[in-house]
């Protein structure tokens, strides 16, 4: 994370920008790479300006004493179809058609899930956000959902808590990861279009959101 690069995403077609650096890095298409390998010389440019910027998630439901709280981010590296419009399309359609979860869940719209200035981890920082001012709510909640990039292939339901910790890196993980279920698809299949231009709303199947929908749903339930 801290020396300077060049990277490529091997499973992808277009340039996947599926890490970011505390060094000067640049990120190429995969076609490049025996072109650059067989150079005398690569050199290459970097020019960052560091900005601050405000950023609000929405929060809908029940603020005060939640049963389960329900995450999905809605910010994006480059289209973003699968990661994450799908996750956030699913809990809207879930809560337009089931309002009574209102009742006793929490839905989280994270808007600042995929970059920051935090390091180590940089992403996830709307999330740590949270919980940072409402820890009681986690503390209390008997179920935590993450809904991320869904939507392309059959679901999983995710409770490896090496696995949480990439989707979900909140501070007091090994404390809360009992009840933590991440709902995902096929992580190596994203990798053919992750944080890339090619992450498209043709690359989504309606079928496996409504599949997702239904899973979350009756998980709540």
């Amino acid at each position: 994370m801290y020396k300077e690069n060049i990277n490529f995403n091997p499973l992808c077609d277009s340039i996947s920008k599926a890490n970011f650096y505390f060094a000067p890095s640049l990120a190429v298409n995969r076609d490049l790479i025996s072109t650059l390998c067989k150079a005398r010389k690569v050199q290459g440019f970097v020019d960052v300006e560091k900005v601050k910027f405000e950023s609000k998630s929405i929060l809908v439901g029940n603020l005060k004493n939640p049963k389960s709280i329900v995450f999905s981010h809605f910010d994006s590296i480059g289209p973003g179809a699968i990661d994450n419009a799908s996750g956030t399309a699913v809990c809207i359609k879930l809560l337009l058609e089931n309002r009574e979860l209102m009742d006793d869940t929490l839905f989280v719209f994270d808007s600042n899930e995929e970059i920051s200035y935090d390091a180590p981890i940089y992403w996830g920082k709307g999330y740590r956000e949270f919980e940072k001012k409402n820890l009681d709510l986690l503390e209390n909640a008997k179920k935590i959902v993450v809904v991320d990039c869904v939507g392309y292939s059959k679901i999983e339901k995710i409770t490896d808590k090496e696995i949480l910790k990439l989707a979900f890196p909140i501070k007091k993980m090994d404390k809360l990861s009992n009840k933590i279920v991440l709902f995902s698809g096929d992580f190596k299949k994203l990798m053919n279009v992750y944080q890339s231009p090619i992450d498209l709303p043709a690359m989504v199947n309606e079928e496996f959101l409504r599949k997702t929908l239904e899973e979350v749903k009756d998980y709540l339930k």
